[in-house]
């Protein structure tokens, strides 16, 4: 993970160049807390070109400084190749992403390629910049799926502009750039007679109504070139599956009606349909968290902080997971466990909040906490609990851990119970939170994203030893992107009960193309700002492509016969159950702002917060 920062002046204005960098600086370093530089290059327009960039090591023998100049090219990068073409140049160079990807960049007029035909070979979460010398031109963008943050602010000069990977809450007209294609800035054209432009290098064809959508916070008019020549994940899909039969898809239905919910998944375990799409998952799926998971350095945080350290490795936790114990989260951490050496523990980051005074006490989802109230069985005791901090997502983790803990004897798992008092919110939210959100303000916006900066900030009490402890994991695995592709949500149980099947794969197909329009921008802000490395397996493009081709009922089955618990995110569902997660496997969801209780239920999630 990396801070990447580029600022165009005119030469006279190097003083709002220096004052917006001063704004960014601390939030850029904390994402990089390795190694941070700056450079700058002077350009025969006479304007200026300034850049910055913080590292954070995860990949290589040694760490590449940022920015990366070859050949006087300038590439500032926030990414990891998981896959693709560059995928094989860098494990037989040895070398990290960046410097396979800046010399390749650099090739690009030597070989007769662009700058587009090398980034969409790669496989991975990135956002760039890259200055070419020779063209005097600048790129930037971030992947299909955009999992990286970069933002973007054009200055009422038309000559200035900022892209950063944060920005500052008291700096205006910061956006975020849409991850839709690769961004090209003709600097020797980018001011003309009718005005600057920037040309758009699209992902795949978009009409201008689209775009000018897209692109409507840009004050500068923007070309869209053709589609850029890459197999596209969000391309949809003709629909060509017809309506399921549902005697002929579940033989013994009406024998499994009044079954409890773990036998009515057992049962849909043991259907050919169903368990050849779960072991066609499943392999993909290991994959995404195994290169998500060794795809980083020998030592922890701590451990790398130490200059003097002589070892090239330590024993303690290199990874964390984002862990509420239900569905998406019970998976990812057992499927940790296949890749981490057994003598390292594994963090799991379990965040519960202070109820806010004046709160409701009701649960938005009543139908919900009513299915899951046997989890007020937990067993708590001992000098470490505390009633105040006992909230959904505390309940269903100590649940999953115990699972876990027979699934895995050999493992050592770090529950870490993170709680958070109402001042302690307030604090962060106003020092930290509010400039890491920024430009985005909405009610959801803050709850989840101080959700997500509390929890990625891994300090708590290890549960069982009351131990008070800072996790020193340098990689974080999230869920994100599950319950958009699995139909998580209850309005896809809405849509299929008032629309049918049709409707619901439309809706789904259209949940998934959005996914690069959603907040992982903000998540990835958030979480990174604590020196660690947000990875989304779910969000794998093999995976995606896996999922967007099965017929909806293959992915969820969300009706009268199969409620919550079974029916949504059904696929997912028979993952765990087939990895022997056999609680966890019939958790209803729930959504994380809920689930740690730092939502409140009578306010509109879209409304803007004025607590930012």
């Amino acid at each position: 993970m990396c801070g990447i920062f580029c600022s165009l002046r005119s030469s006279e204005d190097g003083q709002q160049t220096a004052h917006v960098l001063e704004s960014c600086l601390s939030n850029l370093q904390s994402r990089g807390p390795d190694f941070s530089n700056s450079t700058s290059c002077e350009l025969a327009s006479g304007q200026k070109l300034e850049f910055f960039a913080s590292v954070l090591q995860t990949q290589g023998k040694s760490l590449c400084q940022q920015p990366h100049s070859v050949d006087g090219n300038i590439l500032c990068w926030n990414g990891d190749v998981f896959g693709g073409v560059l995928e094989k140049d860098i494990i037989s160079s040895k070398l990290g992403d960046t410097a396979v990807v800046g010399k390749r960049l650099s090739d690009c007029a030597s070989h007769g390629t662009s700058p587009v035909e090398v980034l969409s070979q790669i496989s991975g979460p990135y956002s760039f910049i890259y200055y070419n010398v020779n063209n005097n031109s600048l790129w930037f963008g971030r992947d299909p799926v955009g999992r990286h943050s970069l933002l973007s602010c054009f200055s009422a000069n038309p000559l200035n502009f900022t892209l950063s990977s944060v920005a500052h809450s008291s700096l205006s007209n910061f956006t975020e750039v849409p991850a839709i294609g690769i961004f090209e800035i003709e600097l020797n054209m980018f001011h003309t007679q009718n005005g600057p432009y920037i040309l758009l290098h699209p992902w795949c064809e978009m009409d201008e109504e689209l775009i000018n959508e897209y692109c409507k916070d840009i004050p500068v008019s923007v070309i869209a070139k053709s589609a850029a020549d890459c197999k596209y994940i969000f391309r949809p899909l003709s629909y060509t599956h017809s309506e399921p039969n549902e005697q002929e898809l579940f033989p013994a239905l009406d024998s499994i009606l009044t079954a409890s919910l773990s036998d009515k998944l057992n049962y849909i375990a043991s259907l050919s349909t169903f368990h050849k799409n779960t072991m066609g998952l499943m392999p993909l799926l290991e994959r995404a968290v195994k290169v998500r998971v060794m795809t980083n350095v020998t030592l922890c945080q701590d451990c790398y902080n130490k200059k003097s350290l002589k070892e090239k490795s330590c024993s303690h936790s290199k990874v964390a997971v984002l862990f509420s114990g239900g569905l998406d989260s019970a998976i990812l951490a057992r499927l940790v466990d296949k890749y981490v050496p057994e003598n390292e523990p594994i963090d799991l980051l379990n965040v519960a909040f202070e109820k806010r005074k004046g709160a409701s006490n009701t649960s938005t989802h009543g139908k919900k906490a009513k299915a899951s109230s046997n989890l007020n069985a937990v067993e708590n005791s001992g000098p470490e609990f505390n009633e105040t901090y006992n909230v959904p997502d505390r309940q269903t983790g100590k649940k999953t851990l115990e699972e876990l803990k027979s699934l895995c004897p050999n493992r050592r798992w770090n529950f870490i119970e993170i709680n958070v008092s109402q001042i302690e919110l307030q604090k962060e939210r106003s020092k930290s939170i509010v400039h890491l959100i920024y430009p985005l303000r909405t009610i959801l916006d803050d709850s989840l994203g101080c959700a997500l900066w509390f929890a990625a900030r891994g300090q708590g009490k290890i549960y069982g030893s009351n131990e008070n402890y800072v996790s020193p994991a340098r990689i974080i695995i999230s869920g994100m992107g599950a319950d958009e592709q699995f139909g998580g949500y209850m309005r896809h149980r809405t849509t299929l009960r008032n629309n049918g099947w049709d409707a619901l794969h439309k809706q789904l197909q259209l949940e998934v193309e959005r996914i690069p329009t959603r907040n992982l921008g903000r998540d990835d802000r958030v979480i990174s700002h604590h020196g660690r490395q947000p990875r989304m397996p779910f969000l794998d493009e093999s995976v995606i492509t896996f999922v967007k081709a099965l017929a909806p009922w293959e992915r969820c089955y969300p009706n009268e016969n199969f409620p919550c618990g079974v029916g949504d995110k059904l696929l997912l569902r028979l993952i765990a159950w087939h990895i022997g997660l056999k609680g966890a496997a019939i958790f209803p969801k729930r959504a994380m702002q809920f689930g740690s209780r730092i939502a409140n239920s009578k306010e509109n999630a879209a409304d803007m917060s004025d607590r930012l």
